[in-house]
């Protein structure tokens, strides 16, 4: 246990900058877990994808960065073309070319799985079922996080694990209460 405390520690005092980042990406994370509206779900975490894109830069894992760079546009697509099949498929597209492109090995797919997965759920699912999928999200990135040592990504996929727990009970909740009112 204390080579792993260590290692962590090791991990973060090596490079402030890349601490910095993934510190950043995760509060917007969190932020945007909190919010009940799929559009500002979706801008918050356009922000947060900045932040995870440049927190892989650092640490060389080149898939993840340009994955999480393109989401950006991806999403600024998704708010603007809702459920248009052609940016779609543009979209998925881009993801196995940049797939192509970064390729490092095996894991280097789990990224992708997500990304096209996302794209499914900001062009056609709204509202719950987009909380979700989100949590097939969540296990991809743990694994590919584990495979890489991103210990602070690896950190927000626990945390955001049970923080989607959270939400998609909130949710439920709501939307329980809007039928009642309807």
């Amino acid at each position: 246990m204390t080579e792993i405390y260590s290692l962590f520690i090791l991990t973060f005092t090596a490079n402030p900058l890349w601490q910095t980042m993934w510190i950043v990406a995760f509060i917007i994370t969190m932020y945007a877990f909190g919010l009940c509206k799929d559009k500002q779900f979706i801008y918050i975490m356009m922000i947060g994808s900045l932040f995870w894109g440049l927190h892989f830069w650092l640490i060389a894992a080149f898939a993840a960065a340009w994955v999480q760079l393109f989401d950006i546009a991806k999403n600024a697509l998704a708010l603007r073309y809702e459920k248009n099949i052609k940016i779609s498929i543009f979209c998925i597209t881009a993801y196995i070319i940049i797939w192509f492109l970064a390729y490092k090995d095996a894991y280097s797919l789990l990224p992708i799985i997500t990304s096209v997965i996302s794209v499914f759920l900001v062009f056609y699912v709204r509202w719950i079922w987009l909380n979700l999928w989100y949590l097939w999200i969540i296990v991809c990135w743990f694994w590919y996080n584990l495979h890489n040592w991103s210990i602070g990504w690896m950190l927000s996929d626990v945390v955001l694990f049970f923080v989607w727990i959270a939400w998609v009970m909130r949710i439920l909740i709501i939307e329980k209460k809007w039928k009642k009112s309807e």
